[in-house]
C-alpha cells in the first residue's frame, strides 16, 4: 500500500482539485446525504458520538468499495483505453444503490458536475457521458465524473480517491452540523479522525 504522504501533484493539480472539491462549488452536492438523512429521521444519528460512528461505518464499508473503488478502476480502464467498461461501472454504482433518493441523489448532482466542469475543462469523453445521460444510456454518478476529470488532469489514482472522499466527508460533515446540531469546532475533528488512517 502506497503512503499518500509520498505522492506529489503540481501546483496546478491541486488548485483544480481545491476548486472541484470545494463545498462552495456550484453542483448541488448539499443536497445529496448518500442515505444519511434516513438515520437522521429514525434518530439512528441523533448526536455526535452516533454521527461519527456512522460517518468511520460509512468510508470503511460503502465508499471505499463503492466510489473510492471504482475511481481506482476507472482510472485502470482508461490506462487501458477501455471507455466501456467505464459505463459498466456506472451501471454498476448505480443499481447497486438500493434508495431511490440515493440513486436520484446522485444522478443529479452528476449531470450538474457535468455542466460546470465542461464550462472549465474540454474533455471529450465528459461530454459523451453527458450525452449518454441525456439519451438514457447511462445513468450518472458524480464519482464517475470526478474519475474522469483526474485522470485527464493527470492527478494520481490515490491522490484522486483521496480528495473525493474529503469532499464526500465534507458535505456530510457540514450537513450534520446544520441537522443534529453539532458544534462547528467538532467537523475539525471528524476529518482529523476519520482521515489519519487513510493510505490507499
Amino acid at each position: 500500500m502506497t503512503n499518500i504522504n509520498e505522492k506529489s501533484i503540481t501546483t496546478w493539480q491541486l488548485l483544480n482539485i481545491l476548486q472541484v472539491c470545494d463545498s462552495a462549488f456550484p453542483i448541488g452536492s448539499f443536497n445529496h446525504s448518500y442515505g444519511m438523512e434516513t438515520y437522521l429521521r429514525e434518530n439512528v444519528i441523533c448526536d455526535a458520538h452516533t454521527f461519527n460512528r456512522w460517518l468511520t461505518m460509512f468510508f470503511e464499508n460503502q465508499y471505499l468499495y463503492n466510489e473510492g473503488l471504482a475511481i481506482k478502476l476507472i482510472y485502470e480502464k482508461l490506462k487501458k483505453n477501455e471507455k466501456n467498461e467505464v459505463w459498466d461501472i456506472d451501471q454498476l454504482l448505480t443499481v447497486q444503490n438500493v434508495a431511490m433518493e440515493s440513486r436520484e441523489g446522485a444522478k443529479l448532482v452528476a449531470y450538474r458536475k457535468l455542466d460546470v466542469v465542461l464550462e472549465l475543462f474540454e474533455i471529450d469523453l465528459l461530454k459523451e457521458y453527458k450525452k449518454r445521460i441525456e439519451e438514457n444510456r447511462s445513468f450518472g454518478n458524480p464519482a464517475v465524473v470526478f474519475a474522469i476529470l483526474m485522470y485527464y488532469l493527470n492527478v494520481e489514482k490515490d491522490v484522486a480517491i483521496v480528495a473525493y472522499g474529503y469532499s464526500v466527508a465534507s458535505t456530510l460533515v457540514q450537513s450534520a452540523v446544520r441537522a443534529i446540531p453539532l458544534g462547528q469546532k467538532m467537523d475539525k475533528e471528524y476529518y482529523k479522525t476519520l482521515f489519519q488512517h487513510w493510505r490507499v
